[in-house]
């Protein structure tokens, strides 16, 4: 069957422009509905997102806050660190200056009395002491001290006191050097021991830790301040 097309031909071209502006307009309207639903889903992953970091944000107040207490906490363990480090080294050379104290104890002849302990560092020690001997005890003092292994360099000094002349009577007689001491008992001989230790003891290094809010900083318990436990002052000579 022929078909005869008497329509003229400027209307097909139209119908062919319209065909592809239609066909243009569809697939605009597919390409922007396609946009909208990418635009919709990515809106709300971008809303869950921020959801999540919102969380994540909170989560890390809370461990912000759980690592302040940590680091508090850990600056007052490493405080008590250096305090118990501190006290066990003033302990540890407290006993040592006992165990010398001992020594002294050990060495000084009954008839004389230790009256002072200086200590000169790092090894020296000098004793002030007193006697009712006389010069037999000075040198029975001497004898002992020098007999002592753990000491060495074991020197008397007298020169700094002023000797008696008549032990009966020396009420108005007075002790010389060493600042102006008081007198000395009537028949008392005082004298100094200077000595070193074969193995120094010496002092704690370590600076003290500050003293905590409401008490006031000293010397540890039992310590008089220069290193020497208690207990370990003045007549400690003469005893068994």
């Amino acid at each position: 069957m022929i078909k005869i097309n008497l329509l003229p031909p400027e209307i097909a071209r139209r119908r062919k422009i319209r065909q592809i502006a239609i066909m243009f307009g569809t697939m605009s309207a597919m390409y922007a509905g396609l946009l909208v639903c990418v635009f919709i889903l990515l809106s709300g992953r971008v809303a869950l997102a921020k959801r999540h970091l919102d969380d994540k944000k909170a989560e890390l107040q809370q461990y912000s806050a759980q690592l302040s207490q940590v680091s508090t906490l850990q600056s007052a363990i490493s405080n008590l660190e250096e305090k118990l480090n501190f006290k066990s080294k003033v302990v540890e050379t407290n006993n040592r200056w006992i165990t010398v104290l001992d020594l002294v104890r050990m060495y000084t002849p009954k008839d004389v009395w230790v009256t002072a302990v200086d200590i000169a560092p790092p090894d020296g020690i000098v004793l002030s002491c007193s006697t009712l001997g006389g010069a037999k005890s000075i040198a029975t003092c001497n004898l002992s001290f020098m007999n002592c292994k753990d000491f060495k360099d074991v020197t008397i000094d007298t020169t700094s006191f002023t000797v008696p002349k008549n032990q009966g009577n020396l009420a108005g007689s007075s002790a010389q050097g060493a600042g102006g001491e008081a007198s000395a008992a009537p028949g008392m001989l005082q004298f100094k021991v200077t000595f070193k230790l074969v193995e120094p003891v010496g002092l704690p290094q370590a600076a003290p830790p500050a003293p905590e809010p409401g008490m006031e900083a000293g010397p540890p318990p039992g310590d008089s301040g220069d290193g020497i436990p208690g207990g370990g002052g003045a007549d400690s000579g003469g005893m068994e």
